[in-house]
């Protein structure tokens, strides 16, 4: 469980880093054009910056699940506290995202996503670091 969400988190950190060939489209897509043109009002630059945070965030997701699953041979530090955490941040993401009223399926297909890479970190967790030794 957790290699196929650290897996689905380095996709979509790859994603992220290929949006940058075509930002205001990406932006417009899932729904944050709005955000990212006051961002953008503030200093020209920042849309793109704050991709490329998310796209490294995303990343450093992926790696601590593959890392948790033991895929690769790495120390992370609070690996156990970081595959919890993730778990919660997702899980909490897609309730919330399903809680609020949200009339355009793809958020509603974005919080369920979320929901089930939460699920995938949770479970992958409770199985990685409670499982038999």
């Amino acid at each position: 469980m957790l290699k196929l969400g650290g897996y689905i988190n380095l996709f979509i950190s790859l994603l992220h880093f290929a949006a940058l060939f075509c930002l205001w489209d990406a932006f417009r897509i899932t729904g944050v054009y709005e955000i990212m043109e006051r961002l953008a009002a503030v200093r020209e630059y920042l849309p793109a910056v704050s991709t490329v945070f998310v796209a490294v965030i995303f990343a450093v997701f992926g790696l601590y699940a593959l890392v948790a699953a033991g895929a690769l041979r790495l120390k992370l530090p609070l690996l156990r506290l970081g595959i919890y955490g993730i778990g919660a941040i997702y899980t909490l993401r897609g309730i919330s995202g399903l809680i609020m009223d949200h009339s355009d399926i793809l958020q509603v297909l974005f919080s369920l996503t979320a929901l089930w890479i939460g699920i995938l970190y949770l479970a992958g967790g409770w199985s990685a670091f409670n499982g038999p030794k």
